[in-house]
Parts: structure tokens; C-alpha cells; sequence
């Protein structure tokens, strides 16, 4: 048989090569090889050698991407759900769930943008107590106190002034009447008296103060005479204004800080009569943001003593470098 051939041949020989099998050979049953030597095959070689190179098994991160044929071709068409971007358009068609939320239907349930009035001051966290802490209005009566404030640039509201207003605010009368007889008024603005630099464009005239956007006309001695920059030795210039209520006015002075200003210089009737100025005074006012003139930003005080000229000044007279009047 042959099988005892290659059985009796094998054993005999130490060193076998199978390529000495000539011709081709069918074996069909177990063959049992007694080797002592080494083996060598024609492809393998040394099968000792051969086998004892192999690895046991394959552990974790033995094999590479590139090991795996069509494994990184597989990989760069799937997304990239590690915070990646997505380049083109994406369809899905199947749920997409996240811990067991179905993310479609939820995106479906979400409104597309907040508007205006969408939220409620109690959607916010901690909003409604922010604005219970605050104050509800600062208004002109607002006393405010802060340890320290920066700032490049800090406007400071103050009052400005453009209409001036002679009149009786204390409702006291003169002698031997209440009409207003006076000569001349300077307002002094850094040295400037300007009433006189302004003249030709200021509206001034005489009207009752409770209706005191009326003029009453004075052709004889009429009331802007009273910023001429002419002052009389004696007598008067204008006169009108009569009764208690009775009020000389002059609009369109330029915008001035009240803080700006060094002194009203006011001179009145010196000849007789003189008692006519009692109860008079002046006061500055805002008709732009005051029509009704009822709003008073500064006034001196109610002339209650005779005197040819009275200077009422303000604390910028620190300031005025000409002669004193």
C-alpha cells in the first residue's frame, strides 16, 4: 500500500521534503508524522519556524485601519458625530433617538425664534428680583448716593436760561401805582452785557403774567428800550405793565448757563415816584421748555427799599474783570 510507504519512508528519514512525492499524491486518511528533524515545504519552508513566528491571538489594538481592506473607505463616509461639521445636504428618514427622545419630534415642538414680548419676566431666572431691587423712578426729588463713579466723559445737566421776567410775584404793590417805570436791565455774561450785544433780536413787551404770551403794546415808552444800552440820567424810559399782574418780558436771549451769569444790573425811575418799583423782581425762565413761565431756574430778591440801581450778582461775578457799576 502506499500509505505504508510514505509511513516507512517518513520514519526513516530525518530530513523529508514532500516535493520528493512524485507524482501527485491523494491521501484520504490521517497521516501521523514522526518527525525528529524539521520539516520543510516547498511554499512554507521551515513549518517549525514558520509556525513559531505567528501570533497566538489578536488583542485589542493589535490591527491597524489599514489592515482591514476597505475599512478606512467604509469610515470616511459616515458622519462624524464627535462635534464635526457637515458639508452639503442631510437627509434622514428614520428616527433619530438620543435617550430614548425621539430629536426630530422634539425639533418640532420648538418655537423657530424668540420675539419681541415671546418672554415673560419670570421665563428669566432671577429677573424679577433684580427689578424689585431697583429703584422705580429718579426723578428731580431722587437723592442718589454711590461710593465712586468712572467715567471719560459725564455731562451734568444745569439750567440755561433765555427769557427774563419782571413782575410782582409776591403780589405786593407799588406806590403810588403797580405800573413798571424803569430806565435800564443789564444781564453781564463773561464781561458781556448781553441783553445790549443781543437787542436786535430779542422779543421783548409788556403783558399780564396770567396770560402772558399776549403783548400789550406801550408806543409811548415802549419795553425794549429797557435793553438799548442807553441809561438816562433822569426820569424813565419805559412804562407799562400796569397792575399787580402787569409784567415786562424778554424772550429769545441766547441759551446761558444760570451758573454763567455775573450779575442783573437793574436801573429804575430816579427822578419821583419811586415807590412804583416795590414788590418787583426778576426771574429767569425756559420758554422752550417752559411756556407758561411758571418753572423759575433763579430770581432776586423782591425790592422792598428804594435805591437808582440795583446789582443783583450771581456767584460767576468772581469772575468779572471790567469796572463795577
Amino acid at each position: 500500500m502506499i500509505t505504508n510507504i510514505i509511513s516507512d519512508t517518513i520514519s526513516t528519514t530525518t530530513d523529508a521534503t514532500l516535493s520528493t512525492f512524485e507524482p501527485e499524491i491523494n491521501i484520504n486518511s490521517k497521516i501521523v508524522f514522526d518527525v525528529n528533524g524539521s520539516l520543510t515545504l516547498p511554499i512554507i519552508g521551515d513549518v517549525e519556524d514558520t509556525i513559531q513566528g505567528k501570533q497566538d491571538t489578536i488583542e485589542d489594538g493589535d490591527l491597524t485601519i489599514a489592515k482591514t481592506s476597505g475599512l478606512q473607505t467604509a469610515l470616511d463616509n459616515k458622519y462624524d458625530d464627535t462635534c464635526g461639521t457637515i458639508d452639503g445636504d442631510v437627509d434622514i428618514t428614520g428616527n433619530q433617538l438620543v435617550n430614548d427622545v425621539n430629536i426630530i419630534d422634539e425639533i418640532g415642538t420648538k418655537q423657530d425664534t424668540i420675539e419681541d414680548g415671546d418672554l415673560t419676566i419670570a421665563k428669566t431666572s432671577g429677573l424679577q428680583t433684580a427689578l424689585d431691587n431697583k429703584q422705580d423712578e429718579i426723578t428731580s426729588s431722587t437723592d442718589l448716593s454711590c461710593n465712586s463713579i468712572s467715567t471719560k466723559q459725564l455731562p451734568v445737566s444745569e439750567d440755561v436760561f433765555n427769557t427774563i421776567v419782571i413782575r410782582r410775584p409776591t403780589d405786593v404793590a407799588g406806590s403810588p401805582s403797580s405800573s413798571i417805570f424803569v430806565r435800564e436791565l443789564q444781564c453781564w455774561v463773561n464781561d458781556i452785557n448781553i441783553l445790549a450785544t443781543n437787542s436786535g433780536s430779542l422779543n421783548t413787551y409788556f403783558a399780564n403774567f396770567t396770560d402772558n404770551s399776549v403783548e400789550i403794546a406801550s408806543s409811548t415808552h415802549p419795553a425794549t428800550r429797557i435793553h438799548d444800552n442807553i441809561i438816562i440820567s433822569s426820569g424813565f424810559e419805559i412804562a407799562g405793565g400796569s397792575g399787580l399782574d402787569g409784567c415786562l418780558i424778554i424772550k429769545n436771549i441766547p441759551d446761558t448757563a444760570v451758573k454763567e451769569i455775573q450779575s442783573l444790573v437793574f436801573y429804575v425811575r430816579n427822578d419821583f415816584f419811586q415807590g412804583r418799583v416795590f414788590g418787583l423782581a426778576i426771574e429767569l425762565n425756559n420758554a422752550d421748555t417752559d411756556p407758561n413761565l411758571t418753572q423759575v431756574l433763579a430770581s432776586t430778591s423782591v425790592i422792598s427799599t428804594y435805591d437808582d440801581v440795583y446789582r443783583n450778582d450771581f456767584p460767576a461775578i468772581d469772575t468779572y474783570t471790567g469796572g463795577f457799576f
